[in-house]
């Protein structure tokens, strides 16, 4: 079996408020792909405000496509298109490289040494892939602006070469020749992300056999230096940056795959971290991601389990000040090895999560329990100077049999709040005679409970008249 596995950063910073729950997901839903996905992530591939997916498609190297699965907004995803890329596709990062303002993808090829670059078209498919050579085996590819000139790049995890490559982007979808700078014994992913606070980006990997993480630190100009390397438990495969005790300093996630565990290391601000706290996961996590799934401004962490036959991701409920909850499991397809989340049914506040499985020849998705539907109306519109004007927010789960949300909204005019109403079979209301003449944005908040997510409603437009 292929040992070595990835996935591409995802961090998500959101407010809310409540810390004591962990969020919920239904049962997968499986969606076939073109062959045995190594690596998936996120966009919106024919720019219709809907989430979309895509898979990067090992198939043990004898596989050369990767395949894209348009959504449909509500959960659900479209039948997959396979497009070409070079030999043997592992993970997948996506970015505006050829700045149209479409989202475009690159491709890591351990197999061939290269990274692939296919253009989007804006909807939803793509050009013929234009491929770069890279060191020896780059098992994950990921995306940052790294000398300032506000074009993406490019950079590499090389596993055999015991280094990063990277390359800087032209602005136009081409790339220059990759660059190696060395790391710490077999790199299997690279995170992007100021460590040092010099608002220039960093790089860190994952070394699987010196059971480190690597630091580099960039000039800012395209360049790196080797800063040191952190270590971590046994067999760290796959890595992710956040802000895990809200100090304002980048730390470190790492999942061990010989140990089942993750390791977090706090960032000390400077490009430095504290040792090492190890939490349990599921059986041999092949990958990590962090983001905010409660909407409370903290963020937790998710691992996908590849060993054992379990087929189940962890879910690692954030405390807030740097440590993690126990983990929740959740069953998926079979093999999953990598994870993306997303919101894919509907804009309802609540981050999804979907996994490539190496064996299902699938993708899952579990739907977040937390979502809700929002809108808020007005009494009457335009409404008259001293007169009452009510306002109504309407506040239902965007799922089935997941319970009616409780707790209450605030309405604000602007920034300033009017007030707040609690909610009453799904409804607050507001009412106030204090607007003054004139256009008013309505703001409302559902402030969340112990099963559903805090959410804002759509802004609308209050008029006023004398």
């Amino acid at each position: 079996m292929f040992r070595y596995r990835t996935i591409a950063l995802t961090v998500l910073l959101l407010a809310g408020t409540s810390l004591t729950r962990a969020q919920q997901f239904q049962h997968y839903l499986t969606y076939k792909t073109g062959g045995m996905p190594g690596g998936v992530a996120v966009g919106d591939f024919n720019g219709d405000s809907k989430a979309d997916v895509v898979t990067a498609n090992y198939d043990f190297g004898t596989s050369s496509t990767i395949s894209v699965l348009l959504g449909h907004g509500d959960g659900s995803f479209r039948p997959y298109v396979d497009y070409q890329t070079g030999i043997g596709p592992y993970s997948i990062a996506v970015g505006d490289f050829s700045g149209d303002h479409k989202p475009d993808l690159a491709v890591a090829n351990p197999t061939s040494d290269t990274v692939s670059v296919l253009l989007g078209n804006g909807d939803g498919t793509f050009q013929t892939h234009v491929d770069y050579a890279t060191g020896a085996f780059p098992q994950m590819v990921a995306t940052g602006d790294f000398n300032a000139d506000r074009n993406p790049d490019l950079v590499v995890a090389d596993r055999d070469s015991n280094s990063v490559g990277v390359l800087l982007g032209n602005g136009d979808g081409t790339f220059g020749a990759h660059v190696e700078y060395s790391t710490g014994n077999t790199p299997t992913s690279v995170a992007v992300c100021d460590v040092n606070g010099d608002s220039r980006l960093d790089l860190v990997t994952s070394d699987f056999s010196g059971n480190t993480v690597s630091v580099l630190l960039g000039n800012g100009d395209g360049i790196f230096k080797k800063h040191g390397e952190f270590t971590v438990g046994i067999g760290p495969i796959s890595v992710a940056i956040g802000d895990f005790n809200r100090d304002g300093k980048a730390d470190i996630a790492v999942v061990n795959d010989a140990e089942s565990t993750a390791s977090v290391l706090l960032g000390k601000g400077d490009g430095t971290f504290r040792a090492h706290v190890d939490y349990a996961t599921g059986s041999f996590p092949a990958s990590v991601v962090v983001a905010d799934l409660r909407r409370v401004g903290v963020l937790d962490m998710i691992t996908a389990n590849f060993g054992d036959g379990t087929n189940t991701i962890s879910v690692l409920s954030g405390s807030g000040d740097g440590t993690f909850q126990r983990h929740t499991d959740y069953a998926t397809g079979e093999g999953p090895i990598s994870i993306a989340v997303g919101d894919f049914n509907g804009g309802d506040g609540a981050l999804d999560i979907a996994t490539a499985d190496f064996y299902g020849l699938s993708v899952s998705v579990l739907l977040n329990t937390g979502g809700t539907l929002i809108k808020t109306t007005s009494s009457n519109n335009p409404s008259q100077f001293r007169r009452p004007v009510t306002f109504t927010t309407a506040v239902t789960a965007s799922l089935p049999g997941v319970g009616m949300p409780t707790g209450s909204v605030t309405f604000k005019d602007g920034a300033i709040t009017l007030g707040s109403g609690t909610l009453v079979n799904g409804q607050a209301t507001f009412t106030t005679s204090r607007l003054n003449v004139g256009t008013h944005i309505i703001r409302t908040r559902y402030e969340g409970d112990g099963v559903f997510n805090a959410h804002n409603a759509p802004p609308i437009m209050q008029k006023v008249i004398p």
